[in-house]
């Protein structure tokens, strides 16, 4: 179970990679972070659960489909 410490680093480093890798893998649209509602939850869930990859959905009009942009925030 991820601590509130490492919540808290993993999301100094979203902040950071979000720049670079931030984009969709489909369509190359860049929401900005805050459109993404990235919960301490999530944040939890990607480190517990899906290896330290947080996985945020597109958020262009027109994201049927599309892959979204997947962040290794563990380290």
């Amino acid at each position: 179970m991820a601590t509130q410490q490492q919540i808290q680093e993993a999301r100094k480093r979203l902040e950071t990679k979000f720049a670079t890798d931030g984009a969709c893998r489909s369509c190359g649209w860049r929401a900005l972070l805050y459109e993404h509602d990235v919960t301490d939850e999530d944040i939890a869930n990607a480190l517990d659960n899906e290896s330290g990859v947080l996985r945020l959905y597109c958020q262009s009009d027109d994201s049927a489909g599309h892959r979204g942009a997947r962040i290794r925030i563990d380290a």
